[in-house]
């Protein structure tokens, strides 16, 4: 494994656990395996995996606010959490890319949160803002003119 062969999904729900990264995950690749501490998935045509685990240590609050600063990203600074995707071979990686993107939407999606990659420093995905509710437009009211049929008499019908 090389010094950057990862990439991180920082993002501060705490109701966001391994086991449900698992399951988001599981779609992509359903012979994943589970470990204590986290799971992996097998790199299709490759001996090599893709290892995920949860982080939620003091120092991850201060590493977002580092981050949040490079990036010019405040919103970045209150994440506390974060998934560390060990890539076993990046070489191998890149040749099935489809598994390593997949893995990364996935959890981005999953916890609305900012994915920074080690190998070239970039940040990948950020969330996508939550869209303003527009202020509603009182309804106008139409005053419809309806014809009115009168009836003849029952007598006069037959």
């Amino acid at each position: 494994m090389g010094v950057d062969s990862y990439f991180l999904v920082f993002f501060a729900d705490k109701s966001i656990t391994l086991q449900r990264a698992f399951a988001a995950c599981l779609r992509l690749h359903p012979s994943m395996k589970r470990g204590g501490d986290g799971f992996s998935i097998k790199i299709p045509n490759a001996k090599s995996t893709i290892g995920c685990g949860l982080n939620d240590k003091s120092w991850v609050i201060a590493e977002a606010r580092e981050a949040s600063e490079r990036y010019g990203k405040p919103a970045l600074a209150a994440c506390d959490r974060r998934f560390e995707v060990v890539i076993e071979n990046l070489d191998d990686a890149f040749q099935d890319y489809n598994t390593m993107f997949a893995v990364q939407e996935y959890l981005a999606d999953l916890t609305k949160g900012w994915v920074i990659l080690a190998w070239n420093g970039a940040l990948l995905l950020e969330p996508e803002p939550t869209p303003k509710a527009k202020p509603r437009k009182k309804a106008k009211v139409r005053a419809r003119k309806r014809k009115v049929r009168r009836r003849r008499p029952a007598a006069s019908r037959e």
